[in-house]
């Protein structure tokens, strides 16, 4: 099965784990954001800005970022460190900024690219 993305602008719970989710536009989740706990999830080179970029899981996941250049978010990365979460980052960067509190976990064995973290925290 696969799930056509046409409108991803507010926060996505991506949970069917025998489901496929190939995006067709750019990723905008600016007040939320997306969490990912399917079987695989693809960009598709399209963009991504969003305040959360989640997925906890012990279930099989795959996240392929083929394509895409940076991964914008202003609160939250995080990955389940599992042998089950497989993410590919290809060439993409991490770019987080925000004058709150960052939350980076890479969780395991995962390879990253460039990562910016800018957080002008005051508390």
């Amino acid at each position: 099965n696969t799930l056509l993305i046409f409108d991803p602008k507010s926060s996505s719970l991506f949970e069917d784990i025998h489901t496929e989710y190939d995006f067709i536009d750019d990723v905008v989740a600016q007040s939320d954001g997306i969490f990912m706990y399917a079987n695989k999830i693809n960009f598709n080179g399209h963009g991504v800005d969003v305040h959360r970029f989640y997925s906890w899981t012990g279930n099989e996941v795959w996240i392929d970022l083929t394509g895409t250049d940076t991964v914008f978010t202003d609160y939250e990365f995080r990955m389940y460190p599992s042998s089950n979460t497989h993410l590919n980052m290809h060439v993409a960067t991490i770019k987080m900024e925000t004058t709150n509190h960052i939350y980076f976990y890479g969780g395991n064995n995962q390879t990253y690219n460039d990562i910016y973290l800018n957080a002008n925290s005051t508390g």
